[in-house]
């Protein structure tokens, strides 16, 4: 999706339910760095697995479960809800995992997508 629409990881994170469209996600003014409303189309087969993965309220809202069913973490397991820095930080933290796992490439950040 970051590739798909040109922005920022945490704008992204941002997204909610209600801005994906049938065949479009709108990055809305709170979610755009540039504050102003973006829309971004979406192949069918992209729209359908953000469908697919949409939570409730937030379009990442799964991730705070599929984090406990992938990435255990002792302080994850009692919580029940997600906040927006919560994406965030997992994805932070995979490309630092990542660039820690492979010393002497080039640092890749999600920037860089």
């Amino acid at each position: 999706m970051k590739t798909l629409a040109g922005c920022r990881t945490l704008d992204l994170c941002q997204v909610s339910t209600a801005d994906l469209g049938a065949d479009t996600l709108t990055l809305t003014v709170e979610a755009s760095k540039t504050r102003e409303p973006r829309t971004v189309p979406l192949a069918a087969d992209v729209a359908a697995d953000l469908w697919r993965v949409a939570g409730q309220t937030w379009l990442w809202e799964q991730s705070l479960e599929e984090s406990k069913r992938f990435r255990p973490n002792p302080r994850m397991k009692s919580r029940v809800a997600d906040d927006l820095g919560t994406w965030r930080w997992t994805i932070q933290n995979l490309f630092r995992e990542f660039n820690r796992a492979n010393p002497g490439n080039l640092w890749l950040r999600p920037h860089d997508l």
